[in-house]
């Protein structure tokens, strides 16, 4: 016979059918639907705690800097070679200096970045600043 053999021989299969790869693309969906959403919120999370770090070497620089006598204005004033912070901290969150030192003895610095549902700011020390 020529060429093309006419009769019931097997032929092998090689490859994947279409059923096999959507069950697949199926499987890597549902786990990054899980992972994606975990993955946001442990980022956001080490962004506030990147950021309540900085305000406290911030706070901590601010009073050593009052200790020493002097009444720095801004975050820069502490912060930079031979200062009490070696380098200008930035924000996590916008890689800039959002920090703002407090406005009395008794309030912490800020950050202009923090709100109600991403809240970065230190912790209220109810014995600081108090006459009790």
């Amino acid at each position: 016979m020529g060429k093309f053999a006419t009769g019931t021989s097997a032929r092998t299969k090689t490859g994947f059918t279409l059923v096999e790869v959507m069950i697949a693309v199926l499987i890597v969906a549902v786990l990054a639907s899980v992972a994606v959403p975990n993955y946001l919120r442990y980022r956001k999370a080490t962004q506030m705690n990147a950021c309540i770090s900085n305000l406290s070497n911030i706070h901590i620089a601010y009073e050593q800097a009052k200790l020493a006598g002097r009444h720095p204005a801004s975050v820069e004033d502490i912060s930079g070679p031979g200062k009490y912070l070696s380098v200008v901290p930035l924000c996590p969150v916008t890689g800039t200096n959002t920090y703002s030192l407090p406005a009395t003895d008794s309030d912490n610095p800020t950050c202009a970045n923090s709100t109600d549902d991403y809240p970065h700011r230190l912790p209220e020390n109810p014995g600081r600043g108090s006459a009790n």
